[in-house]
């Protein structure tokens, strides 16, 4: 009986001894693998051509103000695809001042950016102007981006607003600097030489 069973499990076990048996496998294996190579390389080729070939840009490491000045400590240079790069996008970390505010993670192109303004005149478009009250006449501990308002006497003895929603540009121990309306300048100007301004901090 036992010879049987000998008999029957070389029949059986022959076969998958073959070399041929090992080469069909082997080449199911390897056509396998191609097909899946095949697929990921068609599938970076569709998204290198709907996208576009990677491109080096100047990326904000954080959000910035205008006024604020782009260097390698507050923007990088990132590769991303090519589709996703706006036009103008800059290439180098050469320092210039932001003129539009711009947020983390946002590509920076030429028309946010100048390098021959300050930063102070860099913060302000068309419409406003730069004014500046002593640390002492404040009387109120303000840091940059803080937004006030500036009082002055009227006519009537009544406090009036002759600046409305002023951005503090910058605050230190020399100067309090800020953005008002090109109308209001005329007002902030006569309040501060008459040392009557008053600077009132808003919430936020």
């Amino acid at each position: 009986m036992s010879s049987v069973l000998r008999t029957l499990r070389r029949i059986v076990s022959r076969p998958l001894r073959r070399p041929t048996i090992h080469l069909a496998v082997s080449i199911l294996l390897v056509a396998a693998t191609s097909l899946v190579v095949w697929n990921l390389v068609a599938a970076a080729s569709e998204g290198a051509r709907r996208y576009g070939v990677a491109r080096t840009v100047l990326v904000a490491s954080t959000d910035l103000r205008a006024g604020d000045r782009i260097d390698p400590d507050t923007a990088t240079l990132r590769r991303i695809p090519a589709g996703a790069v706006p036009p103008s996008a800059l290439t180098t970390t050469r320092a210039a001042t932001l003129t539009d505010p711009v947020f983390a993670g946002q590509v920076v192109v030429a028309g946010d950016v100048t390098v021959h303004r300050s930063p102070t005149a860099a913060a302000l478009d068309g419409g406003r102007r730069a004014v500046g009250l002593p640390p002492e006449r404040v009387g109120i501990a303000l840091a940059k981006g803080d937004v006030v308002d500036v009082l002055a006497p009227d006519a009537g003895g009544s406090m009036a607003v002759v600046a409305d929603a002023a951005e503090v540009l910058r605050a230190d121990s020399q100067r309090v600097t800020l953005s008002v309306a090109s109308d209001e300048v005329a007002g902030v100007a006569a309040a501060i030489t008459g040392d009557v301004a008053i600077v009132a901090l808003r919430p936020g």
